[in-house]
C-alpha cells in the first residue's frame, strides 16, 4: 500500500472552513466533515478527528521502533514469562502495522 508520507498537519479549507489534513509538503490527505455518524457536527469531535488522522504517520512510525525494541528484548531473554507478555504484544502490533500499510 502507498500513502502520502509525513508528516501531516491540519489546516482549514477557507471554503468550508472545515479542517483537512496536508502533508508538510502540501498535498492534501483528508477533509473532515461535518458528518460524525451520529447526527452531529461537534466542532470538538470534527477538530478531534482531524487531529488523530493527522498524527497516523508519527504513530505508525513509533509503533514500530517499540515492536522493535520489543522484539529485541523477546529475543535476548528468550526464557520466562516476560518474553510470552511481549510477545503477544509485539504480534498484536504487527497486527495492527499490517492492518495500517496493506
Amino acid at each position: 500500500m502507498k500513502y502520502t508520507p509525513g508528516p501531516w498537519h491540519v489546516m482549514r479549507n477557507t471554503e468550508t472552513d472545515l479542517p483537512v489534513v496536508c502533508a508538510v509538503d502540501g498535498p492534501m490527505v483528508a477533509e473532515v466533515t461535518k458528518w460524525t455518524g451520529r447526527g452531529t457536527s461537534d466542532p470538538d469531535l470534527i477538530e478531534g478527528n482531524a487531529q488523530l488522522i493527522a498524527t497516523a504517520p508519527e504513530l505508525l512510525k513509533e509503533l514500530k521502533n517499540i515492536t522493535a525494541r520489543f522484539q529485541f528484548t523477546i529475543d535476548t531473554l528468550k526464557d520466562g514469562d516476560i518474553p510470552h507478555l511481549y510477545q503477544d504484544a509485539v504480534d498484536e502490533a504487527n497486527a495492527a502495522i499490517e492492518k495500517a500499510t496493506s
